[in-house]
């Protein structure tokens, strides 16, 4: 499974995003980044700030230049759809079967993924269900439940060591 950040604004939040990815075994994000949190020094001491203790080497973060051309190597692929918004805009299907090796494609926090994305060809949404409509999920936490989801379904969650 890989991973696309498209635009993320918060670099608070891409720390997070790291941490859980490491947590789950993963060693690679791409990420799309006209926002500049890779390029942006006081960005990167916040994205820092979060990870701790030097994660952000743990794992290897790659700039994708051309997101369109990028999504488009991947056979299986998923866009995130988290707004208050997702069923009126005809976004209701909650379940999904992930498939092999598929790229999974996380918006921003504010505007999420732009449409001539979410809507490619061969692209299929996930809604993670809210129940206040008022406060849809950070995008971490959704990163979150979207990893668990697909690890849970592959069977490669990584295991719990017993003491």
């Amino acid at each position: 499974m890989d991973v696309l950040l498209y635009n993320p604004e918060d670099p608070s939040n891409f720390g997070s995003i790291i941490r859980t990815s490491l947590a789950l075994s993963m060693n690679r994000i791409y990420i799309y980044d006209s926002f500049g949190i890779l390029r942006d020094k006081k960005n990167i001491d916040r994205v820092r700030g979060v990870c701790r203790n030097g994660r952000e080497n743990r794992i290897i973060i790659t700039e994708v230049d051309e997101p369109v051309d990028f999504i488009n190597l991947y056979k299986n692929k998923y866009a995130t759809v988290i707004s208050k918004n997702s069923r009126k805009l005809g976004y209701d299907k909650p379940d999904v079967e992930f498939l092999t090796d598929p790229l999974i494609i996380f918006g921003n926090e504010r505007e999420g993924i732009p449409r001539k994305i979410s809507h490619m060809k061969g692209i299929e949404r996930i809604v993670i269900p809210i129940v206040n409509v008022d406060e849809p999920f950070s995008l971490p936490v959704a990163y979150g439940i979207i990893l668990y989801e697909f690890m849970r379904q592959q069977k490669s969650l990584p295991e719990i060591k017993k003491k």
